[in-house]
């Protein structure tokens, strides 16, 4: 019985042992696929590509300098440092306003053999409404107070107009929302041209189109047509049979 739990145990801290010598990896991209430059810990060898890979790494913390080329010259980015854990695939994003996106897939839970019921139970479900979910439609989900909270703070301290409609233009791509949270990020916009584009452009990203008059209240005389005629044109695209039942 002592033997039994001997090697019982001895196999379980050669597992832990093992699963902390398991390399990391990261991949590092910009939030638009561009080009650029990566510096990671003591390797400058990452010159404008669009991903940027390091292999077979330790895990811990490194340094990390991103930098694309302008009119200017070169302009860093990011530079900051990146915790690595142990036995992981690192996956980093630049976004527009020069934050670092990042998210984590552990190996040693890939191998996990346990049964996930909730997984399970929304597979059977989706089978028997004969429905089959696109990545996108997985993806594209209603945001959260916080998170919507979070984006409005990013474009509100954004430097530039561009840089401002580039991050609000991401959040449309990434989450879907109420007519009320258009509302206060078009009011954000500066230039009536800038509002009118972005008011277009997240249409087709709200639950409930039936409320997008008060998106046209907000523009003036000269750019409401040209909203009226893009809502016409798009009226069949808009996200609101994705979430009947639910609002």
């Amino acid at each position: 019985m002592r033997k039994i739990r001997f090697l019982s145990l001895l196999l379980l801290i050669t597992s832990a042992v093992w699963a902390q010598n398991e390399p990391s990896s990261l991949q590092v991209r910009m939030w638009d696929n561009s080009l650029f430059s990566a510096v990671f810990g003591g390797d400058e060898g990452g010159r404008y590509q669009r991903t940027y890979n390091a292999r077979s790494i330790s895990g811990g913390e490194y340094y990390l300098k991103i930098t694309q080329k302008d009119t200017r010259g070169e302009t860093i980015v990011f530079e900051g440092q990146i915790d690595i854990p142990e036995a992981s695939r690192v996956q980093a994003v630049v976004q527009a306003d020069g934050s670092l996106e990042i998210s984590t897939i552990e190996d040693k839970q890939r191998t996990n053999s346990s049964f996930d019921l909730k997984s399970k139970i929304s597979s059977i479900e989706d089978k028997v409404r004969g429905k089959t979910n696109t990545r996108e439609e997985e993806r594209a989900q209603l945001i959260e107070s916080l998170e919507f909270t979070d984006l409005k703070n990013r474009v509100t301290n954004a430097r530039t107009e561009y840089i401002k409609d580039s991050i609000a233009v991401a959040g449309l791509r990434k989450n879907l929302f109420t007519t009320a949270y258009i509302v206060q990020l078009t009011k954000l916009f500066k230039a009536e041209n800038d509002r009118l584009e972005f008011a277009q452009r997240a249409y087709v990203r709200v639950v409930d189109p039936e409320e997008y008059h008060r998106v046209r209240a907000i523009l003036n005389e000269v750019s409401r047509p040209k909203l009226d005629a893009y809502m016409k044109e798009n009226e069949g695209k808009t996200q609101r049979r994705e979430f009947q039942g639910l609002f």
